[in-house]
């Protein structure tokens, strides 16, 4: 190595130091670069009487000096005054949450998914007086259904153990075909007790008018399930001119599916989101924007 001009040599362990000398003076022409450097240091210093060039030579070039400005803006935060409560007033825990942080949001539905996905309708199918039926959700775009069912099994696995999905079928609608019903998804309820007062809580649903001309269909589904106690959810891909097409691979064991009147819902049922869409009951001011 060379320091300031001159030749300081380190010794190593080798097997061989005459061939590793060899090598680095006649292939590496290790002695011209060693006198090229020195050569270089000799004249940079006989030019300028130092060494190396620093930054504060240049000081006295230097007219006006500038502070170095900070990687991101400050931003000034005021405190709003709030008004007291009367005395003896309590505090209106229904208030809408004041931070998103307040606010907890719970979907098995990805909106941009179903979105594009097209939902139009529930197909039934027999598998076997010995098998479980299937239910499966028609949708026009195979990849966006694909992609739904494929999120689904891996979070929730090939069986819903925990019920993640929630599933209602609602009948007998008000003023509605006897033989009209609502298919309603969400995410299973969650236990209210371990929420804090004031604090929000979204739920995504969708919902579905079926308009069958008896029902059939359903009643078979049902029988089956009950004589099974399971079911398996699966998308279809509906084409024009031909029967659904049903994605057996990737469907889902399921054993709770909800069959409910809708007289029987009350305004505190998640179900009731679906009948105050379509007005068939009363709308209540706390209906989450994410239900659809």
């Amino acid at each position: 190595a060379i320091i300031s001009g001159q030749v300081l040599v380190t010794t190593c362990m080798f097997d061989n130091p005459k061939k590793l000398l060899d090598k680095l003076f006649e292939d590496e022409a290790v002695q011209q670069r060693m006198a090229l450097i020195a050569a270089s240091t000799n004249s940079y210093r006989r030019l300028m009487s130092q060494d190396v060039a620093r930054l504060s030579d240049w000081n006295e070039f230097v007219h006006k000096n500038y502070e170095l400005r900070p990687k991101r803006p400050v931003l000034q935060r005021f405190e709003f005054e709030t008004k007291p409560s009367a005395a003896g007033e309590e505090e209106d825990s229904s208030k809408e949450p004041k931070s998103h942080r307040d606010l907890t949001i719970r979907s098995v539905i990805d909106l941009h998914a179903w979105n594009s996905a097209r939902w139009k309708g529930v197909v039934y199918a027999d598998l076997g007086p010995v098998r479980a039926p299937a239910m499966a959700f028609m949708f026009e775009n195979r990849e966006a259904a694909t992609k739904i069912f494929e999120r689904w099994r891996a979070r929730f696995g090939e069986r819903d153990v925990e019920e993640e999905i929630y599933l209602t079928i609602i009948r007998q609608l008000p003023d509605q075909n006897p033989n009209h019903y609502l298919v309603f998804i969400a995410s299973k309820q969650p236990d209210l007790s371990a929420y804090q007062s004031g604090q929000g809580l979204a739920i995504a649903s969708r919902s579905m008018t079926m308009e069958p001309n008896d029902s059939a269909n359903i009643d078979r589904f049902l029988t089956g399930y009950h004589r099974c106690g399971t079911y398996v959810l699966m998308p279809a891909i509906l084409q024009a001119g031909q029967p659904p097409e049903l994605l057996f691979k990737l469907g889902i064991i399921k054993r709770a599916i909800n069959i409910k009147l809708a007289a029987h819902i009350s305004p505190e049922d998640i179900e009731g989101l679906a009948l105050r869409q379509r007005g068939m009951m009363e709308p209540l001011q706390q209906d989450s924007d994410f239900d659809e």
